[in-house]
């Protein structure tokens, strides 16, 4: 099984330089496709480009990457043309790169890597020239990229440079992950059941719990333990992230969404004032080339700075939701090894993210950034290894149905209308949600987005209902109001305690539990 290690660097010349080749043999091979001059082959595209000034300066690895890219894009493009049932949407014949940002993948094998700690060595191709008239041999042998995290215990298979968005590039580490059978070997010890003593990082180096538990805790997992088959029920949401209600288990969960929602909102205004500043500056540009005041329709360097700003933003956007969406699914999948947990239900809410809504814009556009569906994505491949079924159910009705005494999908009564058919549920009482987050049950007044995670897993029990726990995946940021910096001189402050301790201080005070996850002296790689 691989595994992929993403980290985002500053390319240096060479980086660049070895992207810029890759593109422009892809652009090459491109060509002669198209033309006709060569078939869809990476055979003959390698002889008949043998001699090819781009080519030289990669490894060869490198050049069969490149041409099985090209081969594969167009002979999806002829399998379109003949069977085009097959694919849901239209499919194209590969582009030409952009002159401007005329950048491909590279690829370094294992043998031309070396690591050695936190850094990574990459052999430099023996033929590779630089200069002006790029007919001088470089010097350079080796590029090192230091990374800030210890990889002597990856085996590592490969290494690729991606460029993003024309300036942005990740260095992609694919490693190979050894399976249980392997560990067992290799340790020589067979481990049954989970020990719950013990911290639980399950393959993750942010994710983690504390080994200090209490005595009713502990009783609670053992007698969940016992069961042999149990689920785990998730709504999705935008300000609760997840709601987390387990069969068996008391206590309910809430994934903290509102410190991303702040990120992404933040992010979104400077987008939407770049974007009004770039439209003004364009309308102002067309009214003077109608009067015939310039000779081009709109200042080159202004334009093209404000769209390199919006699309640097656009990227922060798309690294944080990738990074919150992995911690999300490495904390629920370590909440099901915890509790010994066979099978997850997902609310499909997710899915109808395209359908119109009566939401207003700026909750509409948060709820259609949300990366749920990168979670469950993740949450697939995570749990295949510990054979964890996940499962995506029927949401509707979910949210005004009381989970603890009535039932979604069992009696459905249809009334002819004008409009059409209209289903009712004898169950179903909207009018019972107080307010947004609080629903009035024949217990009591309970959380409605925990109401519909019982309803979704069909849990009738009063699971989740008597304490409800809020899990932060981003730690709180605190003002700096106690800390002041003058003239190179730190003054302390005040309150006493870390951050985290006084942030555990006040949820306690407020009569709700507070556990923050991904603490930074936690991080540990596996």
């Amino acid at each position: 099984m691989h595994r992929c290690l993403k980290i985002a660097i500053k390319p240096s010349r060479e980086i660049r330089w070895l992207c810029f080749n890759a593109g422009k043999l892809f652009n090459c091979a491109n060509y002669l496709i198209k033309t006709g001059s060569a078939k869809p082959n990476i055979y003959d595209l390698y002889n008949k480009l043998s001699s090819n000034f781009f080519k030289l300066n990669l490894h060869s690895q490198t050049t069969t990457k490149v041409f099985s890219h090209v081969v594969r894009g167009w002979l999806n493009f002829f399998d379109y043309l003949k069977n085009p049932h097959k694919y849901p949407h239209p499919v194209k014949p590969p582009k030409f790169k952009n002159k401007k940002n005329c950048f491909h993948i590279v690829s370094f094998p294992r043998k031309n890597v070396k690591i050695d700690g936190s850094t990574i060595t990459l052999c430099y191709p023996k033929n590779h020239r630089i200069g002006k008239g790029r007919r001088k041999k470089s010097d350079l042998n080796f590029i090192s990229i230091n990374t800030n995290l210890d990889l002597s215990q990856l085996d590592v298979s490969e290494v690729n440079i991606v460029p993003k968005y024309g300036k942005f590039f990740e260095l992609q580490i694919i490693y190979k992950k050894k399976k249980k059978k392997e560990k067992k070997k290799e340790e020589g010890k067979e481990k049954k059941g989970i020990n719950i003593n013990a911290p639980i990082t399950n393959h993750s180096n942010d994710v983690s719990f504390d080994n200090e538990k209490d005595k009713d805790e502990e009783r609670e997992i053992n007698l969940v333990c016992r069961k042999k088959i149990r689920s785990m029920a998730l709504d999705p949401g935008v300000s609760n992230f997840f709601s987390v209600v387990i069969e068996g288990v008391k206590k309910g969960f809430l994934i903290d969404g509102k410190i991303w929602k702040s990120l992404t909102t933040f992010r979104l205004k400077t987008i939407s004032e770049l974007k009004s500043r770039l439209d003004s500056i364009l309308n102002k540009a067309k009214k003077m080339a109608q009067e015939r005041l310039i000779l081009f329709p709109a200042p080159y360097f202004l334009v093209h700075r404000l769209e390199e700003k919006i699309c640097r933003l656009w990227y922060k956007i798309a690294k944080v939701n990738e990074d919150f969406a992995h911690k999300v699914a490495k904390y629920i999948l370590a909440l099901a090894l915890k509790y010994n947990v066979k099978e997850i239900l997902i609310g499909d809410g997710f899915r109808n993210k395209n359908k119109p809504s009566g939401m207003r814009d700026i909750a509409n556009q948060l709820w259609h950034l949300a990366p749920h569906g990168k979670v469950v994505e993740y949450l697939k491949y995570l749990c295949k290894e510990h054979k964890i079924k996940v499962k995506i159910k029927d949401e509707r009705y979910s949210s005004g149905v009381d989970s603890t005494g009535g039932a979604v999908s069992k009696t459905k009564t249809k009334t002819k209308t004008r409009k059409g058919i209209r289903e009712k549920i004898k169950e179903y009482t909207p009018e019972r949600r107080i307010s947004r987050g609080l629903y009035k049950s024949s217990l009591g007044i309970v959380n409605a987005d925990i109401n519909a995670a019982r309803n979704i897993g069909g849990i009738r029990g009063k699971e989740g209902l008597t304490e409800v726990e809020r899990v932060y995946v981003y730690q709180k940021r605190r003002s700096n109001k106690g800390i002041v910096e003058r003239e190179g001189k730190e003054k302390e402050s005040k309150r006493k305690g870390s951050p985290v301790e006084r942030v555990e201080a006040v949820a306690v005070a407020k009569g709700s539990k507070v556990r923050l996850v991904f603490e930074p002296e936690r991080i540990n790689l596996s």
